[in-house]
Parts: structure tokens; C-alpha cells; sequence
């Protein structure tokens, strides 16, 4: 049924692609599978689980790739829930995309059980292993996340699809799962960047920007804007020029998230005057034209895409040698600094754009006011004079 072809690759080495390839065009079946493994025993044991899983459950030979029915896997589901639905963020689309990879994505959505659920959880918390994919243990507030991303494929599966899925199967295993504390909620991050950190991060990004033509996103000036703006990397990588109202010093802003849905909830949001030095920084017309170098939409004030900018700030943050810091903690650090320098909750909302205040107490609550703070004109301004073998 299934048969294995060796690869090789100068990069790579060997690699083993199996495939499982189906054609009987008078029973309507056309089937085809294939994933790449880097040993020939773990491709032979994945045909060997396809054929099985195959013969176990033969209508799925029938099944159209797309196809809504009773029969689809919950990964086909998953596949065709992200074909029609595309209002998420990129933490949802990287969660869906993987569990698609993990074992429950072969079981059938409609045969979905508690301890299907529960399986999934237990070995995500003791670190994940099957013929596809290996992943080190994850806290439990991950699972919480993972779930809650299956969660939406199965509610749109019923309520669009018609699909007869048993949500209540779900709700039970969860439930149980949140007592044996096998899933959770995130713990509240208070982590900031120190001035320190910060300086070495826009040196090390100024440098390689000015002193090599490869870096086209300057991450020395985004950095600043999030601290600035308080934004999201999902908004800032939207901000339309013709959004911009600098004399009214404000900006519009589409899909900021929100628990029901980002599409629609546009809004205006209060730009610090200290944004203004870097927004114009970033307009000017060399840096616009490599920031364009890839194909950006010039319509954008940063068009770069959001994977390009967050790998491109933690190259700069691991050689930097910084630890436990993501970019989105400068949103941390935005609402802090407007937070000591006297702005109320309610001020604070019209920069962020949070939509819970009792999110925000946190930075209205301090027991330390912090001093000498660093800021964009004097953090490149020690770039400019500062040299690599200084820093690394």
C-alpha cells in the first residue's frame, strides 16, 4: 500500500520520504499521505500506523481532501478550519498547525474522548514523542492554550459544519485536567528589560544594520516604537501611514485583539511624543527602501512580515546572551513607563488600547519608581560610537 524513497541532501544527509498513494478512480477513492523521517525504521512505522489506522477505518479512502463528514480526523478538520477561518493570531495559527502533528489528529473529530484529551495532556507535561514530531516537557498553562485552540475547531465543526462532535467529552476532561493541574492559566509575567539589556540590544542591531546590507528590518527603531506605542507585534505590523493623525498625535489601528475577535474592533490609540523621533526614523527613505528590499506593502510604517521581526530580535537577543525576555514584555515596559511617569489606568487604556483595567493595575501598583531610565536618542547614540568587540 505504502512504499519509502531515500533522499539525500548535501545540507540534510539521508532522509526517508514515506508515502501512502491510493488511486481507484471507479470507487471514487483517491488517498494520498506522505511525511519525511530522518531514520527508514521510524518511516516504516509510520506506513505500517497508517495502514493500520487505513484498514481500521476504510471510509476514510473516501474522503475528499476538504470534504466535511463524520469520518474527517480532527487534522483535517484543523487544516479546513484554517481554510475558512483566518481571524487569529500567529501563536493560535503556530498551536493549530502543530497539533495537527500529534497524535490526536488522527483520531476522528466526531470520535473524540476524555481520554483522548487526557492522553494528549499527560504526555505534552512529560515531553511529547511520536514518529513525527519530538517536544521537551511544557507547563501546564501551554496544554490550557493547545486545548483551547482544538476547542475552536470543534465548536465551528458543529455549529458551521453540522458535525455531530461531543463537546461535552471535552468539557469533562477538562475539568478534570484543571484538578489534577495537568492544565492551567499562564503565570502573570512581570518580567522588563533592563537599560542594560536594552542598550546592547539596539547596539548590536545598529551596528549589524548599518555595517552589513543583509538585515533589512531595523530592529533598533522597533524596539523603540513597541516601548513607545505599547502595540502588539500583530498591530504594529499593521499600522497604515494614511492611519497616522500626527497632528492630533493619534493613530488607527485594525484588529486589535480582543477574547471575541479581532475583526472589526479598530480603534484609535494616543501616540507618546517620544514615538514621534522614531516613527520618523522609520520614514526616512533609506530604511523605508530596505524595509521594502523583501516585498512589503507600502502602505505599512513597518512592512515587514511578524515572524521576520521576532526572529530577527531574538538573533539579537541571544547574542546578547539575554535570557527569559520576549519581545512582547516591551508592551510590559510601555505601560510601566507611562505608569511612572503619573498616567492613571484610564490614561493608560488610550495609549494600549487593553481592554481590562485590572490588567493594567499591576503597573499603577508599583513599590519602586524607576530612575535614569534609557531612551531612544541616547540608546543610539551609544550605538553609533559603540564597536562590536565592545559588547561581544
Amino acid at each position: 500500500m505504502g512504499y519509502i524513497t531515500e533522499l539525500k541532501s548535501k545540507s540534510k544527509g539521508t532522509r526517508y520520504k514515506a508515502v501512502i498513494n491510493i488511486r481507484k478512480e471507479k470507487e471514487g477513492i483517491n488517498y494520498f499521505a506522505t511525511e519525511t523521517f530522518n531514520s527508514k525504521p521510524v518511516a516504516k512505522q509510520w506506513l505500517k500506523d497508517q495502514e493500520s489506522r487505513l484498514e481500521k477505518n476504510p471510509e476514510l479512502l473516501s474522503i475528499k481532501v476538504g470534504q466535511v463528514s463524520d469520518s474527517m480526523t480532527f487534522g483535517a478538520a484543523i487544516a479546513k478550519y484554517m481554510d475558512e477561518v483566518t481571524d487569529y493570531g500567529r501563536s493560535k495559527k503556530y498551536t493549530l498547525e502543530t497539533i495537527q502533528k500529534y497524535d490526536i489528529a488522527h483520531i476522528k473529530i466526531c470520535s473524540l474522548k476524555r481520554l483522548h484529551f487526557g492522553d494528549h495532556a499527560r504526555r505534552r507535561i512529560s515531553g511529547y514523542k511520536n514518529a513525527n514530531v519530538e517536544f521537551e516537557p511544557v507547563k501546564p498553562a501551554t496544554v490550557n492554550f493547545e486545548f483551547q485552540c482544538m476547542k475552536s475547531v470543534m465548536d465551528y465543526a458543529e455549529l458551521v459544519w453540522g458535525l455531530d462532535v461531543d463537546v461535552n467529552e471535552y468539557e469533562k476532561a477538562i475539568k478534570g485536567l484543571r484538578k489534577a493541574r495537568l492544565v492551567g492559566d499562564s503565570d502573570e509575567r512581570d518580567r522588563l528589560p533592563t537599560s542594560h539589556e536594552l542598550q546592547i540590544i539596539t547596539t548590536l542591531s545598529y551596528l549589524d544594520y548599518h555595517y552589513s546590507k543583509n538585515p533589512n528590518i531595523p530592529i533598533h527603531l522597533i524596539i523603540w516604537l513597541f516601548i513607545y506605542t505599547g502595540r502588539r507585534l500583530n498591530e504594529l505590523a499593521r499600522l497604515k501611514l494614511d492611519g497616522y493623525d500626527e497632528a492630533n498625535s493619534k493613530w488607527f489601528v485594525e484588529g486589535v485583539k480582543h477574547p471575541d475577535g479581532s475583526r472589526g474592533n479598530d480603534k484609535w490609540f494616543i501616540v507618546d511624543e517620544r514615538a514621534k523621533p522614531v516613527i520618523a526614523a522609520l520614514m526616512q527613505p533609506e530604511v523605508r527602501k530596505r524595509m521594502l528590499s523583501k516585498g512589503g506593502n507600502p502602505e505599512y510604517l513597518v512592512p515587514c512580515s511578524t515572524d521576520n521581526i521576532d526572529k530577527r530580535w531574538r538573533k539579537y537577543r541571544d547574542q546578547a546572551g539575554i535570557e527569559d525576555l520576549k519581545l512582547h514584555d516591551l508592551r510590559h515596559e510601555a505601560a510601566t513607563r507611562l505608569a511612572e511617569n503619573g498616567q492613571t489606568i484610564a490614561n493608560i487604556m488610550q495609549y494600549t488600547l487593553h481592554d481590562d483595567m485590572n490588567s493594567l493595575k499591576r503597573y499603577i501598583n508599583l513599590d519602586i519608581i524607576r530612575k535614569n531610565l534609557l531612551e531612544f536618542d541616547e540608546a543610539i547614540e551609544v550605538a553609533k560610537n559603540s564597536k562590536l568587540s565592545d559588547i561581544l
